[in-house]
């Protein structure tokens, strides 16, 4: 596996740290009223002030979407042949006390995590086709195998897809696999590695893009960012991308020449990535896309839909009564995760960029024989076209351009049609009451105490984040003399991997997303909405927020290791009202890292002993969200980012247009029980 250190999110290859930090989220449920755009300015004069949405758009710095093995043409599928797989890296001195997240045991390293994944047999697990094509059946089956996976996770019984996919209790295949196998799979790669492992468990066919390039013309909304394209690439163009083939197919040309699936597994890996999920619509060539835009239903997004968010990706496993979407993700160092959908995760761009709910299209193989044993080979893997999945009810557009659209595959549309088809219902409003159900109610407080919840585990994964750094050194080394110039990529490898920018912004987002839906609830409820609840008063409803508060602190104790060794205890409180102090910079302690003050902050050790770095860097920190509207990087700059910078204010608060802002003065809205008990809040409850 070629370069497997060098990047993001994109694929396995490039070993996105920001993976790990860029989902924060909660449920997604908001109510048919919509708050207005300044909503916010309400808050002004408390005591944390100012918000800004997180806004859509891709991150990662990778180069062309292709194989970075480079002899195989990329619409071929991986060589049929088994090889001796190359001997696992040294590994280094152990760190003491290691990282781990909640499910027990430590986390490997990525690079030990991809090594152990490479040095195992490749002739044990032949992909023999024994079947045709897929059906709806085998669709409910891959849902159930999701689900039972996500179920473990959630439990806590497993912690990284190695141990989810040995355990019986999550994986309904583990019985099946040789005794010592190992999986492994990043975030981009989740959702295919699972679909991947799926069918061969099945004997069913298999394949993937394989090429694709920037899309330079808008198709589907305004295309007013022809200006961005000399400065953009697959990663982040305005416009998402084209595809231009498949292949990776699983089916040998010829009997008794089947792929291994580490073999095949570890080929895919180096193709597929956040890119090959960033396709509109209604972009042309769509139809290679491994997958389909779904309806929003139960149907639709049900257990083996996915997510496509800014950057990454995620795997729903189940949706509960209420309607909160459930998800599970990987990480580059192996490990997996639960969470909710909220605003804040599941970020809204124009239709080009493909940001949404997807499910994997039915493949079937035309053409292939069988051999003495009933397996397949030869023939071709052809997809579902747009046209039957439209047909069938299944493919759809009602994502980007409103409830029931009827918008067909391959349609002109009008460039400004899909701002209009939120305009009457928001978007996460609609999503919350067509997964809820028409008969179910919940109460308003509750769906902001499910995402305070959501918030709480959010916070709980950053914990080993910023152990991992601690551990490995990072903060007891010299501070560099500058920042790299994108504080989100990973120019620097040692940045990229221990730095927590991204998921911090995300972090400040949850709390605006919390506010708003606590008012969107309320005045839902009074208006009629027969799914939202809540039968006192203004007040009462308050004295509910600020109880569910209570309870969650009493229940949601995050604790971190500091410069001494000390274990701190912090409540969900007291962390939620330092989130603009919580550092992002590993070349920091860890009391830096939580926002620690006074006697907390005694403690620390690392290279900045006069704070300066820290408090430089406190613009950066209040940004929330990590696009402009304008569709530029929020923190951005055209040079490394020296501290002679960063103190400049010339510097920060700068239009779309400049080429650097490092950040914004006006701190981001924190303390949720100090805006709750706010009169400004009660106002805005029943206004």
């Amino acid at each position: 596996m070629a370069n497997l250190l060098d990047r993001k999110c994109l694929s396995s290859s490039t070993l996105l740290t920001r993976c790990i930090q860029g989902c924060v989220v909660g449920s997604v449920l908001f109510s048919t009223l919509p708050v207005r755009a300044d909503f916010f300015d309400w808050f002004r004069d408390e005591p944390s002030t100012g918000y800004e949405a997180p806004l859509p758009e891709e991150e990662s710095t990778l180069v062309r979407h292709r194989s970075r093995r480079g002899a195989r043409p990329l619409n071929e599928a991986p060589p049929e042949e088994t090889f001796t797989a190359p001997q696992p890296a040294p590994q280094p001195a152990p760190h003491p006390a290691p990282a781990t997240r909640p499910g027990g045991g430590e986390l490997a390293d990525a690079k030990d995590a991809i090594a152990e994944f490479r040095a195992q047999p490749r002739t044990l697990m032949p992909m023999a086709i024994t079947r045709t094509q897929w059906t709806d059946a085998d669709e409910k089956q891959f849902g159930v195998f999701v689900g039972k996976i996500g179920k473990a996770i959630a439990a806590r019984k497993c912690n990284t897809v190695k141990k989810c996919m040995r355990l019986a209790e999550a994986n309904i295949y583990a019985d099946k696999d040789p005794k010592g196998s190992v999986m492994y799979s990043d975030c981009a790669d989740f959702p295919y590695f699972l679909r991947a492992y799926f069918a061969y468990h099945n004997g069913l066919p298999f394949g993937y893009v394989t090429d694709l390039k920037m899309n330079t013309r808008a198709y589907a909304s305004t295309g007013n960012q022809d200006a961005l394209l000399a400065k953009r690439a697959e990663h982040n163009g305005p416009y998402g991308n084209v595809l231009l083939s498949r292949g990776g197919g699983n089916v040998p040309s010829r009997p008794g020449h089947e792929h291994d699936l580490i073999n095949y597994i570890e080929s895919m890996f180096d193709v597929v990535s956040t890119r090959t999920y960033r396709v509109g619509a209604l972009t042309p060539g769509f139809e290679f896309s491994d997958l389909y835009p779904v309806k929003i239903d139960r149907q639709g997004i049900e257990p083996g839909a996915i997510v496509h968010s800014t950057g990454h990706a995620l795997v729903v496993w189940s949706i509960d009564k209420d309607g909160v979407i459930k998800v599970i993700d990987a990480h580059p160092d192996g490990s997996v995760q639960f969470k909710n959908i909220q605003p804040s995760t599941l970020d809204r761009s124009r239709p080009d960029q493909g940001l949404g709910f997807y499910r994997f299209r039915p493949l079937e193989i035309v053409g292939a024989k069988q051999d003495t044993s009933g397996h397949y080979f030869g023939g071709r893997i052809v997809s579902t076209t747009d046209a039957d999945l439209f047909s069938q009810g299944k493919w759809s557009l009602e994502q980007w351009f409103g409830p029931g659209s009827q918008i067909t595959p391959g349609a002109v549309v009008d460039p400004l049609e899909w701002t209009k088809g939120y305009k009457k219902v928001s978007f996460f409003d609609y999503l919350a009451r067509k997964m809820r159900g028409a008969k179910v109610e919940v109460r308003a407080d509750a769906v902001v105490g499910e995402m305070m919840k959501s918030l709480c585990d959010q916070i709980q994964n950053r914990v080993a984040d910023v152990d991992t750094a601690v551990q490995a050194g990072i903060s007891q080394q010299p501070h560099p003399e500058t920042l790299p110039a994108d504080v989100f990529g990973e120019e620097d490898p040692t940045w990229g991997k221990y730095s927590t920018p991204n998921r911090d912004s995300r972090l400040r987002g949850a709390i605006g997303d919390i506010i708003k839906s606590a008012v969107s609830q309320f005045r839902a409820a009074k208006a009629g909405d027969r799914s939202i609840k809540f039968e006192g008063t203004a007040r009462a409803y308050v004295a509910a927020l600020r109880a569910r508060i209570a309870a969650i602190n009493k229940t949601c104790l995050i604790k971190y290791t500091n410069s001494k060794g000390g274990v701190i205890t912090l409540t969900f409180s007291q962390v939620v009202s330092r989130l603009a102090k919580m550092s992002f910079d590993p070349y920091l302690c860890p009391e830096k890292a939580w926002g620690a003050t006074g006697d907390e902050l005694a403690t620390c050790v690392d290279s900045d002993g006069d704070g300066s770095w820290y408090a430089a860097e406190q613009y950066m920190r209040n940004v929330t969200g990590k696009i402009t509207p304008g569709d530029v990087p929020a923190i951005r700059s055209s040079q490394p980012i020296s501290k002679v910078m960063l103190q400049d204010v010339s510097l920060i608060d700068q239009p779309d247009t400049a080429d650097i802002n490092l950040g914004t003065a006006t701190p981001p809205i924190v303390n949720l029980d100090s805006n709750f008990a706010s009169p400004k809040f009660i106002q805005l409850l029943t206004k």
